[in-house]
């Protein structure tokens, strides 16, 4: 009997109340705003700094010596720079403004 009422009612509440909200409010928010930031911000950051470091460093050693100065000059190069960058650039703007819009949104949704 509970399970019955559960279904027919709450679930119906959920349906036609709270997925309605979530579809035409949080996920447009979600994905308009945040997922533009990090587009914009992110990636930019990503594509012109640490692809840029990469080619015109790592990429001219690489072509121009072998696979083991590769590994002891580029691949540090390239782990310090990229993923510093992007764990202390884009990361942190990408928790900060998806994660919380993300959050406000459906808490007060």
């Amino acid at each position: 009997l509970c399970l019955t009422i559960y279904k027919l009612v709450c679930l119906t509440i959920y349906k036609f109340t709270c997925l309605p909200i979530y579809k035409f409010t949080c996920l447009p928010i979600y994905k308009l705003v945040c997922l533009t930031i990090y587009k914009l911000v992110c990636l930019t950051i990503y594509k012109l700094v640490c692809l840029t470091i990469y080619k015109f460093t790592c990429l001219p050693i690489y072509m121009l010596t072998n696979l083991h100065a590769y590994q002891f000059t580029c691949l540090p190069i390239y782990m310090l720079t990229n993923l510093h960058a992007y764990q202390f650039t884009c990361l942190p703007i990408y928790m900060l403004t998806n994660l919380h819009a993300y959050q406000f949104a459906n808490l007060y949704a």
